[in-house]
């Protein structure tokens, strides 16, 4: 897989020069193939032992393979740019996370503090210490549910992440091997690539049932 060694994508070649370069490189079966078909043609009009006729062979499979370049080199690059969007929007996510992860922090320490002052303010006044100590008690709990609580929120979201990630490694995975069989033609290859592009996008909207994170993408 083309992803570089700290995650993120590696985008692949997709120029149609260099899908061309392949197509018609020497000792190519297709560039054969072609050639032949092209000399077939050229023979039937009497060309067979001529220049012409060479060049009709090359000028076929030219022809031929031009269409083949360009229609990879698209899926290429949309490829690409599926997987750059996806990497924009996890980083965008992550800082999100952290941020109001960071701002919840915050909101929590400040709370805990004006809770604290006003605690020692009563007991200052009121010389309760059974009163104290149930407050003290209380606080204690509160603190500790709402802990758990936020570590229990953030490993959902690790969780969801994770998934997210196993749903486009799968999604990458079974595109490339569509790509990679040469048997396809082009109206079906198209329609595998529909079908697991569907199934990922299941996928995602089912983990985003289970998070309280929205991953849109």
């Amino acid at each position: 897989m083309p992803f570089n060694p700290d995650g993120t994508w590696k985008p692949e070649e997709d120029s149609v020069a260099k899908n061309m370069t392949g197509l018609l490189g020497v000792g190519s079966p297709y560039l054969t193939q072609a050639k032949q078909r092209g000399l077939a043609a050229a023979n039937s009009r009497g060309l067979m032992n001529s220049s012409m006729g060479v060049q009709a062979g090359e000028s076929a499979a030219i022809q031929a393979a031009l269409p083949i370049a360009q229609q990879d080199a698209s899926q290429t690059a949309a490829k690409n740019l599926s997987f750059q969007d996806f990497g924009q929007q996890q980083h965008i996510s992550t800082q999100k996370f952290d941020q109001d992860t960071k701002l919840a922090d915050q909101g929590y320490k400040h709370q805990a503090g004006l809770l604290d002052i006003g605690y020692q303010h009563n007991a200052a006044l009121k010389k309760q210490d059974a009163a104290d100590t149930m407050s003290l008690e209380q606080f204690k709990v509160g603190a500790d549910t709402a802990l758990k609580e936020k570590a229990l929120a953030a490993e959902q979201n690790k969780t969801t992440l994770q998934s997210v990630a196993t749903f486009e490694k799968n999604y990458a995975d079974s595109y490339n091997a569509i790509m990679a069989n040469t048997n396809l033609d082009a109206p079906t290859r198209q329609q595998q690539i529909n079908d697991i592009s569907n199934i990922r996008a299941k996928d995602i909207q089912i983990a985003n049932l289970f998070s309280g994170v929205q991953m849109t993408w």
